[in-house]
């Protein structure tokens, strides 16, 4: 199938806006417009046009991503794709779902290439005219690599790309748009936090408006001091000691309520293991002592199976519970929650908010 002529110079001004790095893809692609254009039958020029509500993130920023398509001519059949290049210029992941979203990747220095779609045998109406404000949002992890992010949407003839090959006229309409992605730049040099002589790990921490609150759990033995945790200023420096609430676990989850930070852990006393939590002053001191959220077995100990949030009124905790399991770390598992006050009291029962049948790890 075939384009007209003035696919070429929507392409061409697409390409003018993009990083060098990803002009090959769309140079390819505009060949294949100009080729398009050389007979055959031709369509009334449908055109795509994506936009970024930023073009520059950070670390937890969410991307969205809107589209506009028109169509001025008679209805057609087309594939739709959407994809994104990826920062080493030469990968491209084409989505094949957006809820949930999933996609697959492919190579530009491939032989063949594997363009797989978003939607196939899709019927583009006669006199289409229509903006989608969010139909992609994405929110990007630290664990992403740094660098330019190119979106894309594309429209294909129905299957023209099953043959593994880019021939003329592949291309009916395609735009793209590019964002620069950063992990963001390093205050200072890294510094210590707990020093003890037993092994420490750390993996939440919570903000007062003045100071950090660092969770901690150290080694269990006859010396360690296990469950606790340090504040640290803005400035990178300790402030005060750290405290130890004289429990262990693994490491605990954190968050501030505007008064008091509360910790959260999966306790390993023998004969007392449950959910327990800790309230911490802003100043760095407990407020009252360790308290029983649940008497349920947590999966494991870990952050991963924990989390914390404030609503404004209570806290709300959620965790991995495996008191339908053999054994700790097997499951089935089901995904409870506790509502806690301010002052610590349990608000209502315990809530399942999810539950599995299967066996898993």
């Amino acid at each position: 199938m075939k384009v007209m002529e003035t696919g070429l110079s929507v392409t061409l001004l697409v390409m003018a806006r993009l990083p060098a790095q990803a002009r090959v893809l769309f140079a390819v692609f505009g060949a294949m417009v100009w080729l398009g254009s050389a007979g055959g039958p031709a369509y009334a020029s449908p055109t795509l046009a994506l936009s970024l509500n930023q073009t520059t993130v950070r670390p937890g920023d969410t991307l969205h991503v809107g589209l506009t398509a028109r169509n001025p001519g008679a209805a057609f059949p087309a594939d739709f794709y959407f994809g994104v290049v990826v920062p080493d210029g030469v990968t491209v992941v084409f989505l094949t779902s957006l809820s949930p979203l999933n996609g697959g990747g492919s190579r530009l220095d491939a032989n063949p290439t594997t363009f797989q779609p978003l939607l196939t045998t899709l019927l583009i109406p006669a006199g289409l005219d229509v903006t989608l404000t969010d139909v992609l949002s994405l929110t990007f992890s630290q664990g992403l690599p740094p660098g330019t992010y190119v979106f894309f949407v594309a429209l294909t003839p129905p299957r023209a790309f099953s043959d593994g090959r880019i021939d003329a006229g592949d291309i009916l309409a395609i735009d793209a748009q590019a964002l620069s992605f950063s992990l963001g730049t390093q205050v200072g040099p890294s510094f210590p936090i707990a020093t003890t002589p037993l092994p420490e790990t750390s993996f939440t921490v919570a903000f007062d408006g003045t100071n950090f609150l660092v969770g901690m759990a150290s080694t269990q033995g006859t010396n360690a001091p296990g469950i606790g945790a340090q504040l640290v200023s803005p400035s990178g420096t300790v402030v005060g000691p750290p405290i130890f609430t004289g429990r262990f676990g693994g490491e605990p989850v954190v968050t501030f309520d505007g008064t008091n930070y509360l910790l959260v852990w999966g306790d390993t006393a023998p004969g007392n293991t449950g959910v327990f939590g800790q309230f911490v002053s802003p100043s760095g001191a407990f407020v009252g002592s360790p308290f029983t959220l649940s008497q349920a077995v947590p999966r494991s100990e870990g952050p991963g199976d924990f989390a914390v949030a404030f609503d404004g009124t209570n806290y709300f905790v959620i965790w991995t519970d495996a008191r339908r399991s053999i054994a700790p770390d097997r499951c089935p598992c089901d995904i409870f929650g506790q509502r806690v006050s301010k002052a610590g009291t349990l608000v209502g029962g315990e809530i399942k908010v999810s539950g599995a049948a299967g066996l898993g790890g």
